[in-house]
């Protein structure tokens, strides 16, 4: 009980039949019948009954909680929750019979003996000693990188010299200048995206370089590197990147038409890709497949401030309901109006700082 009421929000409303509410939760069905019970004055009835699986309960004589997860952003959180690994402690190892002197060593060592551990169980413990695998990922995922020209990240030693590091063009290769390079020495691959382009190509790590994928391999997924709004022209050659096909250079890439454009916004304009803050639109959706509901309410203020949308109130009023998950799962929000409060005072926090 939290302030006189059930912080997992019983009891719970009567239900004819089971079903997903707005927001994804499901509530379970709940019938009103003359069966109940008398607990310290208080009448309890289906509203009040946690969801169990009987079957499971009676074979195992323990309560298994098994819910069936049918909606997509619990799959966001369930992955989350995986990656967060697992539960650690901070502890000392002391002794209560050690004397005054031992006392005073044991003071002057306290950062050594001061440690950081964890606790697992032993199947657990048992998996990782036989070196089993942990996690898997099928199909295989590949990050595609995304800058302007000559102006990627490249790695080198400290005591490399700075005329080798220039002349080294193998350190300046990305998975973007080698496939604007193959498109001039292949042309099987002009028909496709810098996204799709996994499809029929793989990428070496080793040699830095796109190979023709076999008929038999399963292909890849190919995913942009995320770049916020604010990164200019950047971003807009994100955007591009999404739809242009077969380019060789980067003066290809903001061709429309036969026509070169100055800017890369100025051909995201032309392919109508901004039109109606489409762009922004299309940037918080994306962002929603990944992110929580409050790094939404944080990337929300950043695109008020610096995107220069032009309909505001018309951004807010399609994805506000994304930056309100959190509401009813945390503080038992369910009405539309509250949640809509709720995400607004957490916006106005965020442009008051």
């Amino acid at each position: 009980m939290v302030s006189d009421l059930c912080s997992k929000h019983y009891p719970k409303e009567y239900q004819p039949e089971t079903s997903f509410d707005s927001n994804g939760y499901v509530q379970y069905r709940r019938q009103p019948n003359r069966f109940h019970v008398i607990k310290n004055n208080v009448k309890i009835d289906n509203r009040y009954v946690v969801p169990y699986n009987r079957e499971l309960c009676l074979h195992y004589m323990a309560h298994i909680n098994v819910e069936y997860c049918g909606w997509n952003m619990l799959i966001k959180y369930l992955f989350k929750y995986i990656s967060k690994g697992a539960d650690r402690v901070h502890y000392t190892i002391t002794n209560s019979h050690s004397t005054t002197d031992n006392n005073n060593q044991r003071h002057l060592n306290e950062i050594q003996n001061f440690l950081d551990g964890r606790f697992i169980c032993s199947h657990e413990a048992a998996w990782r000693i036989f070196n089993f695998v942990i996690h898997d990922r099928k199909p295989a995922v590949q990050v595609l990188a995304v800058h302007l020209e000559n102006k990627q990240n490249i790695s080198f030693s400290d005591n490399a010299q700075q005329q080798n590091i220039i002349q080294n063009t193998y350190n300046s290769r990305t998975t973007l200048t080698e496939w604007l390079c193959n498109n001039n020495n292949d042309n099987r691959g002009r028909d496709l995206t810098y996204v799709d382009y996994l499809t029929k190509y793989r990428w070496h790590a080793a040699n830095k370089c796109w190979i023709r994928r076999s008929s038999k391999k399963t292909p890849a997924i190919g995913r942009l590197i995320y770049i916020h709004p604010r990164s200019g022209e950047t971003f807009f050659l994100r955007m591009l990147l999404a739809h242009q096909k077969g380019c060789r250079s980067y003066e290809c890439i903001r061709t429309v038409n036969g026509e070169l454009c100055q800017t890369f916004r100025g051909a995201c304009e032309k392919l109508g890709l901004l039109g109606d803050d489409k762009e922004w639109t299309f940037t918080f959706e994306e962002a929603s497949n990944w992110a929580t509901a409050s790094e939404l309410r944080s990337l929300f203020p950043h695109m008020l401030l610096y995107c220069e949308i032009s309909y505001p109130i018309l951004l807010w009023n399609q994805q506000w309901h994304r930056m309100a998950d959190d509401g009813q799962r945390n503080f038992g929000i369910t009405n539309d109006d509250d949640l809509r409060q709720f995400v607004l005072y957490e916006l106005e926090l965020l442009l008051r700082s």
